[in-house]
């Protein structure tokens, strides 16, 4: 119709309130979308209790009216808006739902750990739990089979420093291509600015110091140094079409802080 229903769709939002709700008509997520924004939730972590809302029976799959409705519903405050607007952990606990897409609390974003198993590495190792822009393995997938167990870790840890490292200076994710080739860039943006005399090495320092920053807030908050594990569903059930399951365990995972990276690494 020509009708603008939302300004734009961010992909991870698309996949949560789209294909993982069952949902295919386009025009059906960017409403859902609005009406994330007009409440004032994620609607990552919201299309994931949604999921989970309707794995539960709340309201079918593929039902775009129901979801809308409990989108509402977490705006108004009902009482079954309110256990979905406290995140897809709360909900799925209270509606008795076993699969939980989750890690630390957060939901899952649109990649899922059985195809891209770095990302699973960062969801479990961050300090922010599943959270796709902390160290996102896709980019890799070219050099690194996805599904394979080996180098995983190591590249979850060279991505983890490299967010780290694009957070501290503001800069945009989308921003990396030219630091991939040359990280010494980085060292020249704050020389430049500030009159400093620092060399990349520095500023991966300053990059893995922020990591070692973020893990302590968290023990002094008393979130538990034990390693979140990938949810148990997603190493039992194979995901099509390769069937792949998560299969790195949690030894293999911890081995992330003895992982030391070249100083001219980016």
């Amino acid at each position: 119709s020509g009708r603008k229903i939302v300004a734009s769709i961010q992909y991870e939002n698309i996949v949560l309130l789209g294909p993982n709700c069952g949902i295919g008509d386009l025009d059906a997520i960017a409403e859902l979308n609005h009406l994330c924004n007009e409440v004032g939730v994620d609607a990552i972590e919201t299309g994931a209790s949604i999921g989970v809302a309707m794995e539960a029976g709340v309201v079918p799959f593929g039902d775009a009216e129901g979801a809308k409705d409990l989108v509402r519903q977490i705006g108004q405050g009902t009482y079954l808006g309110r256990i979905l607007g406290s995140g897809v952990v709360t909900t799925g606990r209270v509606l008795g739902v076993r699969r939980i897409p989750a890690v630390k609390g957060q939901a899952i974003p649109g990649y899922d750990p059985r195809a891209l198993k770095g990302n699973g590495v960062t969801y479990v190792t961050s300090p922010m739990g599943a959270d796709h822009t902390a160290g996102n393995a896709f980019e890799t997938a070219r050099t690194l089979d996805p599904i394979g167990k080996e180098g995983q870790v190591e590249i979850s840890r060279r991505l983890q420093i490299r967010a780290a490292i694009l957070d501290t200076m503001g800069l945009c994710l989308f921003t990396r291509p030219p630091f991939v080739k040359r990280p010494e860039l980085f060292a020249q943006l704050l020389n430049g600015r500030y009159g400093w005399g620092v060399a990349y090495e520095d500023v991966q320092k300053m990059g893995i110091d922020v990591l070692e920053t973020e893990r302590e807030f968290n023990r002094r908050a008393g979130v538990s140094e034990t390693f979140f594990d990938i949810p148990e569903f997603m190493r039992e059930e194979p995901l099509p079409p390769r069937n792949s399951v998560f299969d790195l365990s949690l030894e293999e995972m911890e081995q992330i802080w003895n992982v030391t990276l070249p100083p001219n690494v980016f």
